[in-house]
């Protein structure tokens, strides 16, 4: 999939809304477009989407169901069914520490990464629970998240201007 796909947040709300709150409904939106790709324009911006993207997906996470790493406290037995823990705190070190890299290769690790949270998300919890609700609302809104965020990046200055 082109950088074009991912950017139309207008097409992804309508999309968003026809959803039906399940988890498979929101994992094939989030899907059907391929990884995230980023536009030549944006390419250097990586940085400022991924932290924008992550501030919006926790603000959304009234919850705070993936704003840190699970603990065995919280979740018994979790480390034994998720192989691959990842939570939004953890990728956004990443993003400040430059794990990711750059442009649309660093875009798609950070769509393959917000994957695998909710896809872990799924493999422990009840499909039916309230905790599986959440994730399914969080994870219909990310596409649009991240087109929104690619946006206002496009609309920033690329440098600051020296008095």
């Amino acid at each position: 999939a082109d950088a074009k796909a991912h950017l139309d947040a207008k097409a992804l709300q309508k999309d968003r809304q026809a959803l039906d709150n399940s988890f498979d409904a929101a994992k094939v939106h989030y899907t059907n477009r391929g990884p995230w790709q980023l536009p030549d324009t944006l390419a250097k911006k990586f940085d400022i989407i991924a932290k924008q993207v992550l501030a919006k997906m926790d603000k959304h996470d009234e919850y705070d169901l993936f704003a840190e790493e699970v603990t065995e406290e919280e979740a018994p037995g979790y480390h034994d069914v998720v192989a691959n823990p990842i939570d939004f705190g953890t990728m956004l070190s990443k993003v400040e520490e430059g794990a990711y890299g750059e442009g649309s290769d660093a875009a798609s690790v950070l769509y393959e990464d917000f994957l695998l949270c909710m896809e872990n998300c799924a493999a422990y919890n009840d499909i039916e629970g309230e905790v599986m609700q959440e994730a399914s609302r969080l994870f219909g809104l990310l596409p649009e998240i991240f087109a929104v965020a690619c946006a206002a990046a496009g609309k920033s200055k690329k440098g600051r201007k020296s008095k």
